[in-house]
């Protein structure tokens, strides 16, 4: 298989979004069952993909770095912020993404942490939800994460702090991809960035009137 030869990113050595997060009913204890990372970046195409993404993670077993960059992709083909994009463009995501599992009451994205990845569910269901820094008793559910949901969006284009928690309701698996590798496949495409950018805007913004609805629903 060939892939484009361009300079790729190495991996960004900052792995806080894989960080055991705290269950907002109670203390979460860190283990290393919680997590499963793949990768299948260009210097693990040689040989079997190994777990390289935290050092808390336990081995699976890994598919080929062709099978996974093939899973990969058409799991992107069916991510709404990349409709219409092309081949190339998608090629390029699905090579620098990873695949992740989390257990259960893993919390993804922690409220106050450095926003830096966007996810796409492939299984299993998430709750994204605002706990009061000040008084971890005002609790408010946002909306629930599903099979084919796309989220986390705005990490691909900002840098900023995660104002809600997501957290696991079962074992999920997600397919990861960070900023600073999507920034990179941006500016292999200049003639495509706005686009791109602006799609991912919009899903955030069609998400935020979502979330409001919800909201109005269950509070009125």
């Amino acid at each position: 298989m060939n892939f484009p030869d361009y300079d790729i990113p190495e991996k960004n050595s900052d792995s806080s979004h894989l960080s055991n997060g705290v269950n907002h009913n109670s203390n979460s204890n860190s283990n290393t069952d919680n997590v499963v990372v793949e990768s299948n970046r260009k210097k693990n195409f040689d040989h079997p993909l190994k777990n390289d993404a935290n050092e808390n993670g336990s081995d699976v077993d890994m598919e080929k770095p062709e099978c996974a960059f093939t899973r990969n992709l058409e799991i992107l083909r069916m991510a709404p912020v990349f409709a219409g994009a092309s081949l190339e463009i998608l090629r390029l995501c699905a090579y620098m993404s990873r695949f992740v599992e989390f257990k259960k009451g893993h919390v993804v994205i922690k409220h106050g942490d450095r926003a830096g990845c966007a996810y796409f569910v492939v299984a299993g269901e998430l709750e994204a939800y605002y706990v009061d820094p000040d008084n971890p008793d005002i609790f408010f559910a946002i909306q629930r994460i599903s099979e084919n949901d796309f989220f986390g969006e705005l990490a691909l284009i900002a840098d900023f702090e995660a104002f809600f928690n997501v957290k696991a309701c079962t074992d999920v698996k997600l397919l990861s991809l960070d900023r600073k590798s999507f920034r990179k496949i941006l500016s292999k495409f200049e003639d495509k960035r706005d686009g791109l950018v602006e799609k991912i805007v919009q899903l955030r913004v069609r998400r935020f009137e979502k979330q409001m609805l919800n909201l109005i629903e269950r509070y009125r």
